[in-house]
């Protein structure tokens, strides 16, 4: 897909992801997204793109926590 999806911060503190109706769609925790609908994230979500390139979903606090920023 050319657009796979997209993040959103809701309040910069919440964040979403959309599928932009890919080709191979997107899982959350395993689940199919449905296209065109925002499901809020929360810290450790895994999200799997297509068929196999899984990621594991960090808000920008809890990233620069773990590489060890302020």
């Amino acid at each position: 897909s050319k657009l796979h999806g997209y993040f959103s911060s809701v309040d910069g503190q919440r964040f979403t992801f959309t599928d932009q109706a890919s080709t191979n769609g997107t899982r959350l925790n395993g689940e199919l997204l449905e296209p065109r609908v925002p499901r809020l994230l929360a810290p450790g979500d895994v999200l799997t793109f297509g068929l196999q390139v899984d990621a594991v979903f960090l808000p920008p606090r809890d990233l620069a926590t773990r590489l060890g920023k302020p």
